[in-house]
């Protein structure tokens, strides 16, 4: 099992330990010799993704701690997009919210 899957398979129950897990991943990205000037960054994404929203100064915190700018680059757009798709699903439920409250008598 990698690291990242053992991470967001604990989120749900540890979440302290999937941020600890989430460390570790960074500092074993920084200790590997992957080339990112391929474009394979020896990162999973998704979990960066999957713990930003529920902590997402924390996750941004491990993303920012990646010592090659691809890295860091990548992860942070993760958790910008995982952000803008909590937004964009609270401002639907806010605008069906205000319509239903509107069609009410």
């Amino acid at each position: 099992m990698s690291l990242s899957k053992l991470a967001e398979s604990v989120s749900p129950i540890n979440e302290s330990l999937a941020l600890s897990v989430l460390d570790e991943i960074v500092l074993a990205a920084n200790c590997s010799k992957i080339d990112t000037g391929y474009g394979r960054i020896g990162v999973e994404v998704s979990v960066f993704r999957k713990l930003a929203v529920n902590n997402e100064p924390r996750v941004r915190q491990a993303a920012g701690n990646f010592q090659d700018p691809l890295r860091q680059i990548i992860t942070l757009s993760a958790i910008s997009k995982s952000k803008a798709e909590q937004l964009t699903k609270e401002a639907t439920m806010a605008a069906e919210n205000q319509k239903k409250a509107k069609l009410s008598p």
